[in-house]
């Protein structure tokens, strides 16, 4: 019973703080979108069949790994921000008797429900949007002979692998409960007086 309780105050804390959350969802999907869109076009074999697909290729492996970079440092920046606005909250959980634990909990619930929702969304356009991305790049290619469009299981997979270690290493569990706490305390103490 008391397992139930942390998916379900996960649930009620992201519906609470949507305002708060939705650059840091926004922006997972985009870097979602944009990684998957580089990985499936660099991993499309059709297009090594295109006169001068080779540079283009290239050109697409190498953004691959620049994207995925760009998108680590911004994740942990954006949830970085997400945890600041959060940190009065996390404190007064510490304050109503909540171990770190139990607060740890909670964030891996609130992360993992994030996690899945943002890599649905970020794949769903992110097939959308590479499919219009390969059409475009096959006109200015001047391709004859037409290309059929695929969604292949590693250009799938391997985003999906890539966000789910970046979202564990986001997980804040590294925060201290104990000093949030201490803080909120002490914020709700009378001011002391003395004589000398």
């Amino acid at each position: 019973m008391a397992n139930a309780l942390y998916p379900k105050l996960a649930l009620t804390n992201l519906g609470k703080n949507k305002s708060t959350y939705f650059p840091y969802m926004l922006t997972s999907i985009v870097c979602i979108m944009t990684y998957y869109i580089m990985q499936s076009i660099a991993m499309n074999e059709g297009l090594m069949e295109v006169p001068g697909a080779a540079i283009a290729m290239t050109i697409f492996f190498l953004g691959t790994g620049i994207i995925a970079v760009f998108c680590i440092a911004l994740m942990f920046y954006t949830n970085s921000f997400l945890i600041k606005r959060r940190k009065k909250e996390l404190g007064l959980y510490c304050v109503l008797g909540m171990e770190k634990r139990h607060v740890a909990l909670v964030l891996f619930f609130e992360t993992l429900f994030t996690a899945i929702a943002c890599l649905e969304l970020g794949l769903l356009f992110g097939v959308l949007f590479s499919k219009l991305l390969f059409m475009a790049l096959l006109y200015l290619l001047d391709f004859a002979t037409p290309l059929a469009f695929s969604v292949s299981v590693p250009s799938l997979v391997t985003p999906v692998v890539l966000f789910a270690c970046i979202y564990g290493a986001t997980l804040p569990t590294r925060w201290s409960c104990s000093t949030a706490g201490r803080k909120a305390k002490k914020s709700q103490k009378p001011p002391g007086f003395s004589l000398l």
